[in-house]
């Protein structure tokens, strides 16, 4: 079973299409209320989906000392023992 936005904004769609086709009153409003609870899983899943890229962006390790020139190994503010020789 597929499991992302597009799939939920589909079952939307023909949830749509049965209510646009219903004549009985019940049924057309429960395609509706299906329409819009795939749809609002539709937006879900998007937000989920963004929030889990940030906390992956964020996770990723930093190189604060590529900026500042130290050489890689040694922590900032270490001093490099080949210049103590």
């Amino acid at each position: 079973m597929a499991n992302d936005a597009a799939h939920y904004r589909e079952l939307a769609a023909r949830a749509q299409l049965e209510a646009d086709g219903a004549t009985l009153d019940n049924v057309r409003e429960r395609a509706l209320r299906s329409a819009a609870t795939f749809e609002s899983m539709a937006v879900q899943h998007e937000k989920t989906a963004l929030r889990r890229a940030e906390r992956a962006a964020a996770a990723m390790p930093v190189d604060n000392d590529a900026d500042i020139g130290v050489e890689p190994g040694l922590e900032s503010g270490q001093e490099n023992p080949k210049e103590l020789l």
